[in-house]
C-alpha cells in the first residue's frame, strides 16, 4: 500500500498537535524566533533552500533570550538542519570538531589495529 505524501498533513502549529506541545522543550517557546515579531516563514530559517544569506538570521538570533539553550540544543542533535542559536550547519559541525579535538577525539573513534612484530 502506498502513501501520497500530499495527503500527509503536518500540524502547522503546536496548538494543533497537543502531543508536541509536550515534547517541544519550554525554551522554545521563548524563542525570538517563535514569538512572530521576526516575520519569518519556518523555510527562512534554511538560508540553502530560501535562496539568502543568513545575516538578518543571525539579527533575529543575536536578541534572543534563549540563544545559549538553542545553540546547545543543535549542537547536541547533529541531524537539525538551518540556523540554531545563530549559527549554520557548517558552523556547528566546525564547532563539534573543535569540542571533539580538545577532548581528545570523538568518543566512537575506532582503537588503531595493531600489527605483530616478527
Amino acid at each position: 500500500m502506498s502513501v501520497d505524501p500530499s495527503a500527509i498533513r503536518l500540524p502547522i502549529t503546536e496548538a494543533e498537535d497537543d502531543v508536541a506541545i509536550f515534547r517541544r522543550p519550554l525554551w522554545q517557546s521563548l524563542a525570538a524566533c517563535r514569538a512572530g515579531s521576526a516575520d519569518l516563514t519556518p523555510d527562512d530559517w534554511h538560508p540553502a533552500r530560501a535562496g539568502h544569506g543568513v545575516g538578518h538570521l543571525r539579527e533575529v538570533c543575536s536578541r534572543c533570550p534563549v540563544r545559549l539553550a538553542c545553540l546547545s540544543f543543535s549542537l547536541a542533535h547533529p541531524e537539525v538542519q538551518g540556523v540554531w542559536g545563530g549559527t549554520t550547519v557548517r558552523e556547528r559541525r566546525a564547532l563539534r570538531a573543535a569540542r571533539n579535538r580538545r577532548n581528545g577525539g570523538p568518543s566512537n573513534a575506532k582503537p588503531r589495529r595493531r600489527t605483530r612484530q616478527p
